[in-house]
């Protein structure tokens, strides 16, 4: 998936990433996401992906 590969490149911690995001947290990030591409119809996906997740949906430490 596009959006994860977006997410490893713009956080730089591949490992700790790997390690410390639970997948619940992910499948909710996903859905997020998926809710606001329909909403923003014009925002590029990457965009989105990496916005939301970054934001307040998974949470690194």
């Amino acid at each position: 998936m596009i959006w994860k590969l977006v997410l490893l490149t713009w956080l730089g911690s591949v490992p700790k990433m790997v390690q410390d995001v639970p997948v619940d947290d992910l499948r909710d990030c996903n859905r997020q996401i998926a809710h606001y591409e329909q909403e923003w119809v014009d925002a590029p996906k990457e965009f989105v992906a990496v916005m939301y997740c970054a934001q307040g949906k998974i949470h690194y430490d």
